[in-house]
């Protein structure tokens, strides 16, 4: 109850407008039982980003299965199932964040990256991305790379599209151009890693 009434009190008024006295009194408690739970603000915050987290991870395990097929689907140029592997992660990101849309639009506006869980938010975000696209452990600087692009490329796009007003076309159109050009990236790169590692 108290982190639903703080993501609709965060989506209403942003994260700096809204106090745990404010919170504790649209979620009909009292503050000390805000404070039983959460000692801040901040950490309201945190458990937002990781229940998003969370909703993310359960939209990837559903689509890994077809992730995993189309990335194997020797049939197809790695390009086309690089894209089409991007197309179904991209997606998952979309449908959480437009999910969320106000409370992504108050935390892109006020959180502040170090003073938040959002560097953990994105290093679990790289460990899931790296083991649904299967490039391995994650330890190695190529797979960093890779993850550190797609999450970066996923949320500018993705993010755009949960905060614009533009009509559902443009948002698709958007983002099956983002899913084309991270296949083709992605195919380049790792046809190019693994000749690297193979001489």
């Amino acid at each position: 109850m108290v982190l639903d009434t703080a993501a609709e009190l965060f989506a209403t008024h942003g994260v700096s407008k809204t106090s745990t006295n404010r919170i504790a009194a649209e979620a009909g408690i009292s503050i000390g039982t805000v404070y039983r739970y959460f000692p801040d603000r901040s950490a309201i915050v945190d458990e937002l980003l990781n229940r998003m987290l969370d909703d993310l991870e359960r939209g990837f395990d559903a689509v890994r299965p077809t992730v995993v097929a189309d990335l194997s689907d020797e049939t197809r140029p790695p390009e086309d199932r690089y894209s089409a592997a991007m197309h179904r992660i991209l997606t998952v990101f979309n449908s959480a964040l437009v999910e969320n849309a106000g409370l992504v639009r108050a935390f892109v506006s006020t959180v502040q990256f170090y003073a938040s869980n959002l560097p953990q938010f994105e290093k679990r975000l790289h460990a899931m991305l790296a083991q649904i696209l299967q490039l391995g452990t994650g330890d190695d600087e190529t797979t960093e790379t890779i993850c550190m692009v797609v999450v970066n490329t996923a949320f500018a796009v993705v993010v755009r599209t949960a905060v614009s007003n533009d009509a559902d076309s443009d948002c698709i159109d958007e983002l099956g151009m983002a899913c084309r050009m991270l296949g083709l990236w992605l195919a380049r790169t790792m046809i190019t890693d693994s000749v690297s590692r193979a001489q």
